[in-house]
């Protein structure tokens, strides 16, 4: 990523539950993985499966303090392997209801910071 100019401030996540799966998969094949860093516009998390740069993704997201389960629609930006079988994926949110992006800017600005 290099120099690039971030638009939003990222926050490194404590006790979020997140499971992600690809845009149109069944609930059941969605997959819990760890985020390494988040902002209003995207995430970075270590997933046990390497998807591709594209990939749309339905990302569900628990947040501690808060009993709404936030959904998001995201695109895979980019992917790097890591030696432990890991991808770490980064991840550009396309889509989030009005009220989850609420709930997510409240939890990143006042729990987070």
């Amino acid at each position: 990523m290099g120099n690039t100019k971030r638009n939003f401030e990222r926050y490194t996540p404590t006790g979020m539950a997140v499971w992600i799966r690809e845009k149109g998969e069944a609930e059941d094949s969605a997959l819990q993985v760890n985020i390494q860093n988040i902002c209003a516009g995207g995430a970075k998390c270590m997933s046990p499966v390497l998807y591709g740069n594209g990939t749309l993704l339905h990302v569900d997201f628990e947040l501690p303090q808060f009993s709404e389960i936030i959904q998001v629609t995201a695109i895979v930006r980019h992917v790097d392997c890591e030696e432990d079988g890991y991808a770490l994926t980064g991840l550009e949110f396309l889509e989030v209801h009005n009220l989850d992006q609420d709930t997510l800017f409240k939890y990143l600005t006042e729990v987070l910071k």
